[in-house]
């Protein structure tokens, strides 16, 4: 009876270490499965963290690009912006300019229109007068498309007829001038009787003796004028060859040799070969020019 009571207790015993060797076991792998649940959390969080990481570096590139994006769009239009701003300035400046230079016209338009009313006045109260001589000096400085058209239609019949006379009177005072030897005076009554009447019955004349009145008087630089307008109205081919020879010495004394030349040569078949051959040999030779007939 007490062998068997042995025997179950060391069975029992037995059991009891094996038990506890089970729950030892046990207890460790517990522990073991805290251990890799843990390291497994702790990756989880780490994994976590990284996801977050990523996801906000995602979304803050595309955040700068589409800023990028916006931003280089803004800086265009800011470009195009300003372009249009420039051209709208400049515009405006133009037309400031335009505005300006009109104004500029009509203040001249009004002070050339005041100036030749004044005038106009003057001519006919000394009309009015009988101060004829008087209302013809008025009458030089008096120019008519500066007025409108009702003060030209008013006074245009009242000076016509003076300023024929007028032209005529100058005319014949050059003419006298002329004869008793006094150039320049005739010079300047030959001017006047131009003025006064440029396209009548004395201009032609007064033309003629001035270019030959200025050529002997050496002002070759008031020459050209009077010798175009005698070339187009006059066709006596005397008279055309007679104007190509003085305006070929005038040249020729300004120094202007080579247009000299090209006259000269189509000279020298005409009643002005002498005096033309002696000019080209002095330039050929660079001598001395001949004199200008009745120059002082």
């Amino acid at each position: 009876m007490s062998e068997e009571l042995k025997r179950e207790i060391l069975e029992t015993r037995k059991q009891v270490i094996k038990s506890d060797n089970q729950v030892a076991n046990l207890a460790q792998g517990i522990k073991s499965f805290e251990r890799r649940f843990d390291a497994l959390e702790r990756s989880a969080r780490f994994s976590s963290l990284g996801m977050y990481v990523l996801v906000a570096l995602v979304i803050g590139v595309a955040a700068y690009a589409v800023t990028r994006a916006q931003d280089a769009a803004l800086r265009g239009e800011l470009v195009s912006l300003k372009g249009q701003v420039e051209q709208a300035r400049d515009d405006a400046r133009e037309k400031n300019d335009e505005l300006r230079r009109r104004l500029a016209e009509f203040e001249q338009d009004r002070e050339r229109h005041q100036e030749a009313s004044t005038t106009a006045l003057k001519v006919m109260r000394h009309l009015e007068r009988n101060q004829e001589r008087e209302a013809t000096d008025a009458l030089e400085g008096l120019k008519l498309d500066n007025l409108s058209e009702l003060e030209r239609s008013i006074i245009e019949p009242r000076i016509v007829d003076v300023k024929r006379r007028g032209a005529e009177d100058a005319y014949k005072q050059a003419k006298r001038s002329l004869d008793s030897g006094r150039d320049k005076s005739a010079i300047g009554e030959l001017e006047r009787s131009i003025r006064l009447d440029p396209d009548g019955r004395y201009a032609g004349q007064s033309r003629y003796l001035l270019v030959t009145a200025l050529w002997r008087n050496e002002r070759f630089d008031q020459l050209e004028t009077h010798i175009e307008a005698l070339s187009k109205t006059r066709k006596d081919r005397a008279l055309l060859e007679e104007l190509r020879f003085i305006r070929a010495s005038s040249l020729a004394h300004s120094g202007k040799k080579a247009e000299s030349k090209a006259l000269l040569e189509k000279l020298v078949r005409t009643r002005f070969a002498a005096p033309a051959k002696a000019y080209l040999a002095a330039l050929e030779a660079g001598g001395e020019l001949p004199a200008i007939p009745g120059a002082d």
